[in-house]
């Protein structure tokens, strides 16, 4: 979802709101019983140093990369195109 969401967008602002309209709508969807798949799963996990911690620790790097790719190539500076996908990951996380 967020590879098309950031892919079909006209600049990394409209990717973002995509894909956060696109998971807005699958909460709303579901009686607002889901939200980030793979922080509740880690959260009642009791292992920080598990395979699934680490999986979940890589699913969060790998969208930490394409949101900063897309900033990067829109023309952000490096180093402000990786605290903006910091915020906008951790931000998502917290649907």
């Amino acid at each position: 979802m967020l590879r098309d969401c950031l892919g079909s967008a006209h600049g990394p602002a409209e990717g973002v709101r995509r894909c956060f309209q696109a998971a807005a709508g699958e909460i709303s969807e579901s009686g607002y019983a889901l939200g980030c798949p793979v922080a509740s799963i880690v959260l009642d996990m009791l292992e920080e140093e598990s395979a699934l911690a680490e999986g979940w620790h890589a699913s969060f790097e790998e969208w930490r990369v394409m949101y900063r790719d897309a900033l990067v190539a829109a023309g952000f500076r490096p180093l402000r195109a990786v605290t903006l996908a910091w915020i906008i990951t951790s931000s998502l996380r917290g649907l």
